[in-house]
């Protein structure tokens, strides 16, 4: 659970004032951030024919490398682009493909080198770019590294405190990410995505309250924003209050319909109310929309599950983990539907993966119990239990006092 500091917090009161006052009297910095920030799933920087790749041969090498991209062949990518870039070392956008291709790769020391070649001896703005490729595809911890050295630097500038509090973010350094984007909507508030993005470190710090004090600061000048409403309806969502985060929600894909993410979280409120039948409408509308997110097949298996349809649950389920074969979620989610299934053996496997993985995933443990008792294995059972009781019992004399509204029965907001 999120143990919240209210005293750094208050501070956050206090600004929200101060930005929504001086909001129509700050100038906006020429850096909006129009793209940085704005991508919430990884994808390769823009690919329009370049006419400095042109001197590289042919437009043919721009059209190879986004088919190996799309194709997902990221080790022959670099070595096209390895060879584009020594034609011209100086070309931007090569660059930028190679830092994406070599994190997609997992290949995160080139993509680090390859970024700091990218930011050397260029602008401020430049080596903000660079960071949020690194930060858009996973690679929090270098983007923290190149903003912070920037900073030290002397840059104090509201982009790169907005990016950096990104960086804090990824890696749910919630303080860290709040003060750094706290000072960005000091320095220019009058920028929407610095904003929001303060909203949502609120937000996923668990804060609740003052995440909806301060987007009601802003609702004159933000107010009809997507990502505006989006994020009042997890704030209420948070408090669960769910009627307002299902209005909110239903009036923002009436101006958004094609927007896959609210299309998921409309569904988790829909849970969160048990109407399975509206939640499952929602994951399913998501997945036509973006059918590359293991996350929105878990939650559409979850609901199918629950609804006794487990055979096409299993189905959702293992295209969950085709998407991302370790994905600790999918695995005890299948799990699950195997169990129901009375399919036990399977389970058991998979059970035993995620509680050598997670070994303090009590419900994992838990279920391991009972199917090592179906399987008449008595012994194993019993001590499956007893870890499972033993984990509740520590969480329940941790969580004494504290108060977290998305606990682990309520499926998250996003």
């Amino acid at each position: 659970m999120i143990q919240i500091r209210w005293c750094a917090l208050s501070v956050l009161v206090l600004l929200s004032s101060v930005a929504y006052e001086c909001v129509g009297q700050v100038p906006a910095s020429q850096h909006k951030g129009s793209t940085l920030g704005q991508a919430t799933s990884s994808t390769p920087p823009n690919t329009e024919h370049n006419p400095q790749l042109s001197k590289c041969g042919t437009g043919g090498d721009v059209r190879a490398v986004d088919s190996l991209l799309r194709s997902r062949n990221y080790g022959q990518a670099i070595v096209v682009l390895k060879c584009m870039e020594q034609c011209n070392p100086d070309d931007g956008m090569v660059r930028e493909k190679l830092i994406y291709s070599y994190l997609k790769n997992h290949s995160v020391k080139e993509a680090r080198a390859e970024a700091e070649n990218a930011a050397r001896g260029t602008s401020s703005e430049r080596t903000v770019y660079v960071a949020h490729i690194l930060n858009s595809n996973g690679d929090f911890a270098g983007a923290q590294t190149m903003l912070k050295q920037l900073i030290d630097s002397g840059s104090d500038t509201a982009d790169v405190h907005a990016e950096l509090g990104r960086a804090y973010l990824g890696q749910n350094k919630y303080e860290e990410s709040v003060r750094e984007l706290g000072a960005a909507v000091q320095l220019d508030p009058a920028t929407e995505s610095y904003t929001i993005d303060l909203a949502s470190a609120l937000l996923s710090w668990g804060n609740y309250p003052t995440a909806l004090k301060f987007l009601e600061a802003v609702r004159d000048r933000f107010g009809n924003s997507p990502k505006y409403l989006y994020d009042q309806a997890w704030a209420y969502y948070g408090l669960r209050q769910t009627a307002h985060t299902i209005a909110i929600l239903q009036a923002l894909l009436q101006k958004e319909p094609n927007w896959d993410l609210a299309h998921y979280s409309l569904g988790n409120a829909f849970s969160m109310q048990g109407d399975l039948a509206g939640a499952e409408k929602q994951y399913r509308s998501a997945i036509i929309l973006n059918n590359s997110s293991a996350t929105y097949y878990i939650a559409l298996g979850r609901v199918l599950r629950e609804r006794d349809a487990l055979l096409e649950a299993i189905s959702f389920l293992k295209k969950a983990i085709d998407l991302e074969p370790r994905n600790i979620d999918a695995e005890f989610e299948l799990a699950l539907a195997y169990s129901f299934q009375r399919e036990n053996e399977k389970a058991r496997r998979l059970l035993e993966d995620v509680t050598a993985r997670d070994p303090g995933k009590a419900d994992a443990h838990r279920v391991l119990g009972l199917v090592c008792y179906r399987l008449k294995l008595p012994g194993e059972g019993a001590k499956q239990i007893a870890i499972a009781a033993d984990l509740s019992e520590k969480a329940r004399q941790g969580g004494k006092g504290q108060s977290t509204p998305e606990s682990a029965d309520t499926p998250s907001f996003r």
